[in-house]
């Protein structure tokens, strides 16, 4: 799978689509570091990088595809972080103002993408050992064989990108 030919831009588009309906290779653009960009790192930290996850059983046995339709319920929640790194390009001296945003990208039985989110609040002035105030966020995941969980955190007072991590359910 890769994109229109008519996309004169660099974006990228959600993987998951095509990862639902069983496609083994989408092409994403790697200069753009973008969450769909860093959904696809996190589906292929699940066999160690080596460039090749199989596809759930749901989607080769055809008498089989209800698996991945049961509604799970998910519930994360944010407690601490340490030593975050400063956004790129910013000065030692300056302290950042860390949140947390949680989001869950998943594919309804209906063949549409969803993307729900959440996010905490600001600490102030603290990426050494910011604290969160351990709320918690629920969703609901409708296709778990191919439903990614991305954990970002930003720079409040910027809003600028420091890191993140994508992990499949």
């Amino acid at each position: 799978v890769y994109p229109a030919g008519s996309r004169l831009d660099s974006s990228n588009y959600n993987p998951l689509l095509a990862w639902s309906l069983g496609c083994q290779m989408v092409a994403l653009n790697f200069q753009t570091e973008d969450s769909f960009l860093r959904l696809n790192d996190g589906r292929f930290r699940e066999n160690g990088g080596c460039g090749y996850v199989l596809k759930p059983s749901a989607l080769m046995i055809q008498d089989n595809l209800g698996e991945t339709s049961g509604i799970v319920r998910l519930t994360i929640r944010v407690l601490s972080g340490s030593c975050l790194p400063k956004p790129k390009g910013q000065r030692s001296g300056d302290c950042i103002d860390p949140y947390v945003k949680i989001a869950v990208f998943d594919v309804t039985n209906g063949g549409k993408e969803t993307n729900m989110q959440h996010s905490t609040a600001a600490v102030p002035s603290n990426g050494y050992f910011p604290i969160w105030g351990g709320e918690k966020f629920s969703f609901l995941v409708e296709s778990w064989a191919v439903a990614m969980l991305q954990v970002s955190v930003f720079d409040k007072l910027k809003e600028e990108f420091i890191a993140s991590a994508s992990i499949p359910i």
